[in-house]
């Protein structure tokens, strides 16, 4: 079984978990930003179309600053890893309101993304 396959496997399976819970899907929907303008005289590219994806909410938990000793709080949503890969800047749209992709962590044994791990803030 390829990842590609995993990754399917791992989609459904958010999908039956939220029907046995009987809370409904958690969908998130990401837009992202256009990206390969060489110089201000290209044609600006058509930003890609958003994306409904299955989410997990992990909440918001401490993360260590790098060299500082110091930790800080930051909001955590797994997503699906359904063909695209998130970036940094890039918008969720979680239960409404609009957040910014700050930081972008894939599960990925193998090389090959099964979920996306972002840190989101506003």
């Amino acid at each position: 079984m390829g990842g590609a396959e995993i990754a399917a496997q791992i989609s459904a399976a958010l999908a039956e978990i939220a029907q046995e819970l009987g809370s409904g899907e958690f969908v998130v929907v990401l837009r992202q930003q256009t990206r390969g303008q060489a110089n201000p005289w290209d044609i600006p590219a058509t930003p890609p179309e958003p994306v409904a994806l299955r989410a997990i909410d992990d909440g918001i938990r401490e993360v260590y600053v790098p060299d500082s000793g110091a930790t800080r709080q930051g909001r955590f949503i797994t997503i699906e890893a359904a063909g695209v890969e998130p970036k940094v800047g890039d918008v969720l749209t979680v239960s409404g309101v609009d957040h910014s992709v700050l930081a972008v962590f894939p599960l990925a044994p193998a090389g090959v993304p099964l979920l996306w791990e972002l840190e989101i803030g506003r």
